[in-house]
């Protein structure tokens, strides 16, 4: 029996360490903007056109803003890895530093169509208080 539950425990810690090798490196966050040359865009021609997302960032409406009740957006430069993984963030403008760190936040658990290369491209988050009986967007 004893056996038993090493052998289970050495199976957890062994799928844990391989669910732990297959998470991106951490995401640098850069709080100056710039402007990377035209050809590391992913689309130069449209700097917002972007690689289509497997899982799509989902801006969550900072909750200390809804006293306020106001809207607001944040723009983000989005460079991505070849996994598709965001490699850098970097903050170009946005209306209010919670509005920023909730676009950061969806933008770091995004994720991107893989095998491009190291891409960039802008990202609009925008946030919107949601109307009473209108549905979340």
């Amino acid at each position: 029996m004893k056996s038993l539950v090493c052998c289970w425990v050495l199976i957890v810690l062994l799928v844990g360490a391989a669910r732990g090798s297959e998470t991106p490196k951490k995401i640098e966050v850069d709080w100056t903007p710039f402007e990377p040359p035209c050809e590391d865009f992913f689309d130069c021609q449209d700097k917002f056109r972007h690689p289509d997302e497997l899982v799509p960032p989902k801006f969550l409406y900072p909750f200390e803003m809804r006293r306020s009740a106001i809207d607001g957006e944040a723009v983000i430069l989005v460079r991505i890895d070849n996994s598709g993984y965001p490699q850098k963030l970097s903050v170009l403008c946005g209306t209010h530093q919670l509005f920023i760190r909730s676009a950061i936040f969806a933008l770091e658990k995004a994720r991107w169509v893989a095998g491009l290369g190291s891409v960039c491209f802008y990202y609009r988050a925008v946030f919107r208080i949601k109307e009473e009986g209108s549905s979340p967007r």
